[in-house]
This record gives C-alpha cells, sequence and structure tokens, in this order.
C-alpha cells in the first residue's frame, strides 16, 4: 500500500479525490486537472484500487473514482499508532495538528462578579 502511495502522481490524484469526496471524479477530470496523460492517469488510478485506496463505479461510459477513507483511516491509525507506540520517537500530540485537531487550550474558570446596587455605586461594607 505505501508503494502505490509512493510516486508523486498518486499522491496529487488521491489529493484531487479526498476534496472531491464523496461524489468523486471522472478519469477525465482527473487528468485533465493534473494536466497528465489519460493512459498515465488509467496507469496510477488502476495502482491505486488495486490497493483499495480507491474505489470506483460505472456511470455509462465513464468510470467514477472515489477515495476510500475506510483504508485511509486504517492506514494513518496504523501508522500513528506504531510511530508513538512504546518508543515514543513521534508523540501523537505532533501528529494531529496535522489533521487539525489541535489541543483546545484549558477553559478559563468565569470571574467571580459581585453584585452592584441597581443605582450604579459601589456596596458599602458593613462593620
Amino acid at each position: 500500500m505505501l508503494a502505490a502511495l509512493g510516486t508523486e502522481p498518486r499522491l496529487r490524484i488521491l489529493y484531487h479525490l479526498l476534496r472531491a469526496h464523496p461524489a468523486g471524479m471522472v478519469a477525465g477530470e482527473i487528468h485533465l486537472k493534473l494536466g497528465m496523460q489519460p493512459s498515465a492517469v488509467s496507469h496510477h488510478l488502476e495502482k491505486l484500487r488495486f490497493q483499495h485506496l480507491v474505489d470506483v463505479r460505472r456511470e455509462g461510459t465513464f468510470q467514477r473514482y472515489t477515495a476510500n477513507p475506510r483504508v485511509l483511516e486504517d492506514l494513518l491509525s496504523f501508522l500513528v499508532s506504531q510511530c508513538c507506540a512504546d518508543t515514543r520517537v513521534v508523540s501523537a500530540e505532533s501528529v494531529l495538528p496535522a489533521c487539525g485537531f489541535l489541543a483546545a487550550p484549558p477553559k478559563a474558570k468565569p470571574a467571580r462578579r459581585t453584585a452592584q446596587p441597581a443605582s450604579g455605586a459601589p456596596r458599602r461594607e458593613r462593620g
């Protein structure tokens, strides 16, 4: 699977399919978007499909390709779990921001408000 992702054209194809998810794209749209020859796009799509990274369905004379999120989730889960497991070489906290997950800052406690008289004048303490 990593070999299928190991070329720039396939990464670019997957990038565009992820952005077009869930509708996907037909091969002709992909080759126009990337400026690649149709035969090259078909070759790379077949490599991605063989690894189940993309799904394909026929629509008349066209084939519509979509990214397969389940396989991508499994791959990412495996990579993160192995990078972070036991060795602590890579921390999960350093990886998650790439996915848009940032640690939420601690919530500040609301400031305590003291009651003010209706007139707006500060209260006097009795003593």
